[in-house]
């Protein structure tokens, strides 16, 4: 539309100067002497009306254009789902306004056009957005981001505005696209709200949280995961950073994650038990790592849970020395009780064959006592033995 002025001068210069050489050469060629002035007004009145007919069939396309090209600007306008308006720069009252601006914002377009802009806001930031308004006056385009509005009844609510200079018939102006945030807002604050319960959980626990990413980063990590680190490793980790492992001190905590998170990535399911010492301090933890997957299946990290088994470890090792211990008993009850035992039942047989014959000889009786001292210190040994099996139950 900006060559329509040009065009149409271009168009109306071939035009006349085709006209002027062709009808003179005509007259020159076809007409007598006589007739020449009568040719010649003949000649201009036709060149009037031949122009004016090309002139009156070209406005009307550029009109239609032109028409065209409004009534499409208009509807876009209009019919706009979002709300949409235009006001004055310097008074800034509404000049005109959509459908779903109405809409939104409870005001009849007429009530529209009676207001400025201010209305629209809280009573707390009409000042602020005047001052605003007179910052982005001469910008082209302005992304003014999320801003509190009210409709008629005080209602408050969230828009992203974006804006772009205009004329509106005499006015300067500007065009505003306002678009409800309300819903977005709200879905984010949720999402924020579960993320700070779901925070507040893993920090609250004392199991051992984190997740790893493809790229070896420790994407988020508990509290506990990451004093455990700083007092086993010495250093504080730092989340969203690569940590190179083969840097990491050799203890339980670390030595094998290297093929834990191999597997893990390849998609295996780990559940494997470590041993951690520090110093004389030894702890026992159990670490479970389940890979996670993305919508289309696709291993995007790795989640980690690491439990202190230390005390249940400390059970089991009582209880597998406890078991040892009976274990020995049961095995001096059955061979080296009956050892003694045996050589005292000979020796009653002994006794009792010679007891009728003569006096019992002092050797038999050396043996006899022997055999009791030695069953006497079978019998303390066991004794000892299921004293410290119960004491170390108990």
């Amino acid at each position: 539309m900006k060559n329509y002025p040009v065009r149409i001068t271009l168009f109306y210069l071939l035009i006349a100067t085709a006209w002027i050489f062709v009808s003179d050469w005509f007259v020159d060629e076809f007409v007598s002497p006589a007739y020449i002035t009568v040719a010649q007004n003949v000649k201009g009145l036709g060149f009037v009306v031949a122009t004016a007919v090309v002139l009156y069939f070209i406005s009307c396309y550029y009109y239609r254009r032109v028409h065209r090209n409004e009534l499409e600007f208009r509807k876009l306008f209009k019919d706009n789902p979002h709300p949409m308006w235009v006001y004055d720069t310097e008074t800034l009252r509404f000049l005109v306004v959509n459908d779903a601006a109405v809409e939104r914002y409870k005001y009849s377009a007429h009530e529209f056009r009676e207001l400025d802009v201010t209305a629209i806001r809280p009573p707390e930031e009409r000042e602020p957005l005047v001052m605003f308004i007179k910052r982005i006056e001469d910008k082209v385009y302005h992304d003014s981001g999320i801003w509190r509005h009210q409709d008629k009844y005080g209602n408050t609510f969230f828009v992203k505005v974006a804006s772009h200079s205009t004329t509106f018939g005499k006015h300067k102006a500007r065009v505003v696209l306002a678009m409800d945030m309300d819903e977005q807002i709200e879905n984010q604050r949720k999402i924020q709200l579960s993320e700070a319960k779901l925070k507040g959980l893993i920090n609250n626990s004392d199991d051992l949280i984190w997740m790893l990413d493809p790229e070896g980063v420790i994407v988020t990590a508990n509290e506990a995961f990451q004093e455990k680190f700083r007092r086993f490793l010495g250093f504080t980790i730092e989340l969203s950073k690569k940590i190179d492992i083969s840097h990491l001190p050799d203890n339980g905590l670390t030595r094998n994650w290297n093929n834990y998170f191999k597997l893990a990535f390849l998609g295996k399911k780990l559940r494997v038990e470590e041993k951690v010492q520090q110093g004389d301090k030894v702890e026992y933890f159990e670490i479970i790592l389940n890979p996670i997957y993305n919508d289309n299946g696709g291993i995007i990290g790795v989640g980690c849970f690491a439990r202190d088994i230390t005390q249940h470890k400390q059970t089991e090792n009582r209880i597998k020395e406890q078991v040892s211990r009976l274990r020995e008993v049961a095995w001096m009850q059955s061979h080296e009780l009956r050892k003694p035992l045996a050589n005292i039942l000979g020796l009653l047989d002994l006794v009792k064959a010679q007891q009728d014959e003569k006096p019992l000889s002092p050797e038999l009786l050396g043996y006899i006592e022997s055999s009791c001292h030695e069953l006497d210190e079978v019998v303390r040994k066991i004794v000892e033995k299921s004293s410290t099996a119960t004491e170390s139950k108990s």
